[in-house]
């Protein structure tokens, strides 16, 4: 009767530790699930065609989203917001919908909230931020996309999910203010990079990360 005892307890040792392996396994699967999210999301704001069709579909994106600077000011005083994302010319991601999101094998799905299945949010936002003091009427403002996540399941509460986002900002206009830099701006920026006034004068600023 011992020997059976002690063989029942061993046996519910190495099954719970298997568990908690196979646990950790799945855990740490979902979250390299989040990395390829996070990629993909990086890679299309990144891509110049991808990022050029995102503007055009984002209305509130207007004011920056042609070929020529107009006045964006007001978007100075607007908060964060909800970014619908394209890749390839197909929609990639709507932040705006409430129950778009992903399971835990990164495929995409549309029943966030009310599915066991569908538990990772990604929150995409973007807003602007506006230098008044060198362009006026923020004809060229700073554009910041920013990336967390957020997860219906508790075994992730201990994620430090900032970790797998990012931040990104993009000037969509290279302007020059009277008494700033009156020069011209450089010939050319290095790839990725674009030419932007700034108190010191122009500078070269890369467009990512």
């Amino acid at each position: 009767m011992i020997s059976l005892a002690i063989g029942s307890v061993v046996v519910l040792a190495i099954s719970t530790a298997l568990y908690d392996l196979s646990k950790e396994q799945a855990r740490a699967n979902a979250l390299l699930s989040l990395a390829e999210i996070q990629l993909s999301f990086q890679n299309a704001l990144l891509r110049s065609s991808d990022w050029d069709q995102t503007k055009s579909q984002n209305p509130n994106m207007s004011c920056f989203a042609g070929k020529d600077p107009s006045d964006c000011s007001a978007l100075a005083s607007q908060p964060p917001q909800p970014l619908k994302l394209y890749s390839g010319g197909q929609l990639l991601y709507d932040a705006g919908n409430s129950q778009s999101g992903y399971d835990a094998h990164g495929a995409p799905c549309s029943t966030y909230g009310s599915s066991t299945d569908c538990i990772f949010k990604p929150l995409l936002n973007w807003h602007a931020e506006c230098n008044f003091g060198i362009d006026p009427s923020c004809q060229s403002p700073l554009v910041v996309v920013n990336l967390t996540y957020t997860t219906t399941k508790n075994d992730y509460s201990s994620v430090n999910f900032a970790s797998l986002g990012f931040s990104i900002a993009n000037v969509p206009f290279a302007l020059s203010s009277a008494g700033v830099c009156p020069a011209a701006p450089p010939a050319s920026c290095p790839a990725g990079q674009e030419a932007i006034c700034e108190q010191t004068g122009w500078t070269c600023r890369e467009f990512g990360l």
